[in-house]
């Protein structure tokens, strides 16, 4: 392919580093630029035809003005002299070159050939801003009209000016490089293949465009983009070019417009300062950090190398009108999620602030959604004062559930931490009781206690006092931390605690004990070998036994936690059958143990036991076990136990029939289902023994003729179909321990057990904790815990959009990013 044109004019030819004209000024010219053929190989290139109308007074170097706005290299330009045939046509063109008989007076790039080059249209492309891709190289955006603003749905490509469209990704520019220009393409994208949709668009694109003798302009160099600065160009009026002198030698001044400023910054959008604010906010809220933060030097001096024209707002404005303006979005969203949802759960969570020595008390909700899941928000952190009225407590949350148009059916509550005995004591549970809603502990925090009971014993916290000794004078030597870490990591073994402060965590002592468990030989050698008071630091025997019991005992209470944590939504329904496991099987006594441990269990026992043992928390948990397909068969249940829990749920199943709204007792007649067939469950690590039992000794006739069952015959009353579809669902097979989500099945079967399904909504939505218990196991969940710690307390504000808008360590989402 090959393309010609012509323009009369003049040239003046002048050797490189000379100032003296050849004598030829009066001869008309043709400038002949050879640029390699997009669409064939290199043997077949394009040669575009010019010349100029314009005096010879009137100069520019064009070689060089090329090389400067990124046009073609000084190589591929060749300047013929003499005047070229109006009637130039692709052979005469390819025989005036290739043949290489021009006239003498050619001189090549090498040559140092000057031309005038006039009444050029330019071509303006502008480069994209935050380019990261390599096809930019090769691409730019066409401006909008006569503005400097990119149309960013239009690419041009420098090689060959075809117009591509722009969708937001780089498919189809990579696809036009490896189709035309390969060469340009790396390497290992040379060979890539398009998709159907990227080749059918392809083939339908244009011819390359640009009229001949127009001169490309590109608006901003390689070397101006990577330092992110680009000058404002106005409609640049080719004929400016006359403006440009010679300045020595190698010296060309690129002609700029008249009307417009090369000082000025240009953003690519309009909205850049905005976007960079939210950002920020959002980097706030995420990380959960005091809005002091913006007003940092070294955080300022971060964002102005990012954009040095960026403007910043003050702490006081993100307090009183970017993080309000946000707030109020994000309740307004959290509202229409809720608008319908007939009954929540309500978690408490009591903590203290270091930065002010104050206590807090964090509500959020939990809701099952139309698509069966559980749906977490977080609604407000209320202050609690030493002198804490109940009355004024109940106040409060009473007209926080107003505020959020709530009906809480349940709340489940506690604390993580061991410092709250300030507070006035069963506060929060009087002010619970006044409105009526069922309380039930954290299990989390149920775990803390026992551990902490097991910890308290004098003769156990005198073996972690030698513990913590030992660890800070390992860390404190370097030479004995480096020989340990040297014999651990050749025997393929994890490295040593850096530290167990006091305010340690139960977990956090825990895995300190299993590591020194595992390096306690190692330990022991090097400290012999250095010379070490191994009396003054290493743990004597009477120490190991009280070290070990007590590791006996935390070892289950982690994979109580463990298991929690590993759960997307643990529901309350795991609480009975996690303290099943953990008092009657794990920490249960055996003649083999010493006194201590069977104290430490005994300890650990009565703690997890005290937590639930009201009456009304018993039935509730056994309520919501029940309705869990995963746990429906009570296998630790007695006959007893669950004809009990069975005519709950009856009571409970036909107030919810009575209530659905339009349905009367006499329109109220189907007839009973068939509970489908169902493989055999496979049975989870934890809770593997407990359920052990066969499906088909699940039901007994007993507990068939308690519920009632009625068979195919008509129903007319709430009581009757209660029991129909209590019966249908005691004959369904249990699911398997290993689903992860519960509420799958419920979903899948919600038309056929129409009002049991309601019932399964409103329990199956209380959580078993009452924060993630993932904030607690993690190092970036705890780091999330200490950074809201110091919050100051005017930045409260974080907190709720941490949890609802930035997804962060701090959020109670299971889908979100981070913790």
């Amino acid at each position: 392919m090959k393309t010609a044109f012509q323009i009369e004019g003049k040239i003046e030819v002048m050797e490189q580093g000379e100032g003296q004209s050849s004598g030829n000024e009066e001869t008309p010219y043709t400038v002949v630029v050879q640029i390699p053929n997009p669409y064939g190989d290199s043997s077949d290139p394009i040669y575009v035809f010019g010349s100029s109308n314009q005096g010879s007074d009137q100069t520019a170097r064009m070689t060089q003005l090329y090389q400067a706005v990124n046009s073609v290299e000084s190589e591929n330009v060749i300047y013929v002299q003499g005047e070229a045939d109006e009637g130039l046509n692709d052979e005469s063109a390819e025989a005036e070159v290739h043949d290489g008989e021009t006239e003498e007076a050619i001189c090549d790039g090498d040559g140092g050939a000057m031309a005038l080059l006039q009444g050029a249209t330019p071509i303006r492309i502008i480069a994209h801003p935050h380019a990261k891709s390599f096809v930019w190289q090769h691409f730019g955006f066409v401006p909008l009209g006569d503005t400097d603003t990119p149309d960013r749905r239009r690419v041009l490509c420098r090689l060959c000016l075809r117009e591509l469209p722009y969708c937001g990704n780089t498919t189809n520019l990579q696809y036009h490089l490896q189709r035309y220009h390969r060469d340009v393409m790396p390497a290992g994208l040379r060979e890539m293949r398009p998709s159907p949709r990227t080749a059918r668009r392809a083939s339908r694109l244009p011819d390359p465009i640009g009229d001949p003798g127009q001169l490309i302009v590109v608006e901003a160099s390689p070397e101006a983009r990577r330092r992110g600065n680009y000058a404002r160009r106005g409609a640049a009026v080719p004929g400016v070019l006359n403006n440009s002198s010679i300045h020595g030698d190698n010296e060309v001044s690129v002609p700029t417009s008249t009307g417009a400023s090369n000082q000025q910054s240009w953003h690519w959008h309009s909205s850049r300062k905005q976007q960079l604010t939210n950002h920020i906010t959002r980097s706030l809220v995420t990380d959960c950090l005091p809005i002091g933060t913006v007003e940092g030097p070294g955080f300022q001096g971060l964002i102005k190398l990012l954009d040095p024209s960026f403007e910043f707002q003050t702490a006081n404005q993100y307090r009183t009108q970017l993080l309000p303006t946000l707030h109020q979005e994000e309740k307004k969203r959290i509202l229409s999620s809720l608008a319908g949802v007939e009954y929540c759960s309500l978690t408490l969570d009591v903590w203290r602030s270091r930065e002010v020595d104050v206590c807090y008390l964090g509500v959020a909700c939990h809701f099952v959604n139309s698509e069966w899941v559980v749906d977490s928000r977080y609604l407000a952190t209320l202050e609690l004062t030493q002198n804490q009225d109940s009355e004024d407590l109940t106040r409060r949350i009473q007209r926080l559930m107003a505020d959020w148009r709530l009906t809480v059916r349940w709340a489940v509550t506690g604390s993580t931490a061991p410092e709250h005995s300030d507070l006035p004591p069963g506060l929060i549970n009087s002010a619970l009781t006044a409105i009526h809603l069922p309380q039930v502990n954290c299990l989390a925090a149920a775990l803390q206690h026992a551990a902490n009971k097991a910890m308290q014993v004098p003769s156990v916290e005198a073996a972690l006092k030698r513990v913590r000794v030992l660890v800070n004078h390992i860390q404190r030597t370097p030479e004995l931390r480096i020989k340990i870490q040297e014999r651990l990591a050749s025997q393929n073994f994890s490295g040593l605690p850096s530290s167990l402060p006091r305010s340690a965590s139960w977990f956090q002592v825990y895995t300190v004990l299993q590591k020194l468990q595992i390096g306690r030989d190692v330990i022991q050698a090097v400290f012999t070998e250095n010379r070490e008071d191994t009396t003054a630091f290493l743990p004597n025997q009477k120490e190991t036994f009280a070290l070990d019991a007590l590791q006996a005992v935390l070892k289950p209470l982690n994979e109580a936690a463990d298991t929690l944590s590993g759960d997307p939504y643990p529901s309350v329904s795991l609480v009975l059958p996690l303290l099943f496991k953990l008092t009657q099987v794990n920490l249960a006594e055996s003649s083999d143990d010493t006194q201590l441990l069977a104290d430490l269990k005994s300890l650990a026992r009565s703690a997890l036991r005290n937590a639930y043992d009201r009456e009304d928390t018993q039935q509730l948990l056994r309520m919501a076990m029940y309705l869990d397909p995963r746990l429906k068969r009570l296998p630790f249940f007695t006959k007893e136990e669950k004809m009990t829990v069975q005519q709950l749920i009856r009571k409970e199943l036909t107030k919810v029939i009575k209530k659905q709204s339009g349905a009367s007792a006499s329109s109220l007649n189907y007839r009973g289902i068939q509970s489908p067939a169902g493989k055999k469950p496979k049975l989870a690590a934890m809770l593997e023994d407990i359920f052990a039992v066969p499906v088909s000794q699940v039901v007994d006739d007993d507990e068939k003729d308690g519920l009632g069952g009625h068979g195919n015959s008509p129903l007319s009353l709430p009581e009757n179909i209660a029991q129909s579809e209590l019966q249908c669902y005691e004959n369904e097979e249990a699911v398997s321990l290993e689903e992860p989500q519960p509420l799958r099945w419920w979903k899948a079967r919600e038309g056929q057990y129409k009002f049991l399904s309601k019932l399964a909504r409103r329990v199956l939505c209380m959580a078993a904790t009452a924060i993630p218990m993932r904030r607690l196991l993690t190092s970036e969940g705890q780091a999330w815990t200490d950074r809201r710690g110091v919050l100051p307390a005017e930045d409260l504000e974080v907190i709720f959009l941490s949890h609802n808008y930035g997804g962060g360590s701090g959020t109670l989402s299971a889908t979100a990013t981070g913790i």
